[in-house]
């Protein structure tokens, strides 16, 4: 079912006024266990069930879409019957969440790095 959106703006002396309306899709949430399943329907690997059961532990964590953009250089788009479908060529999902853990990894490294150029530029 779509929901119905108005894009609105409020003027500086209190009006209020509709720009237009934007027709929304409302999409259900899926579990864990769906995002697995999801997942793997794509071409995504997993070892086995325990596999599976860590991927969803990872994915309470971090998220399915956050997983997905780590997952976009893995990927190719193929047209099957007409439709574009995601496909993940085969890629581990442990690969995936190295990826991941790697890029936060050099994130922190970078803004502690960052912080000690700041610390030691500041006038004394």
């Amino acid at each position: 079912m779509a929901a119905l959106a108005s894009i609105a703006q409020t003027c500086s002396d209190g009006w209020f006024f509709c720009l237009r309306s934007v027709q929304m899709s409302s999409f259900s949430h899926k579990s864990f266990e769906e995002q697995v399943a999801l997942l793997e329907s794509r071409g995504m690997l997993f070892s086995g069930e325990q596999d599976k059961k860590k991927a969803e532990q990872k994915l309470s964590i971090i998220s399915y879409y956050k997983l997905k953009e780590f997952a976009r250089p893995f990927s190719k788009i193929v047209t099957v019957d007409g439709v574009r479908q995601i496909n993940y060529q085969n890629t581990p999902f442990k690969k995936i969440t190295v990826r991941y853990y790697q890029d936060k990894r050099l994130r922190l490294h970078l803004l502690d790095a960052l912080e000690d150029i700041e610390v030691a530029l500041k006038p004394k």
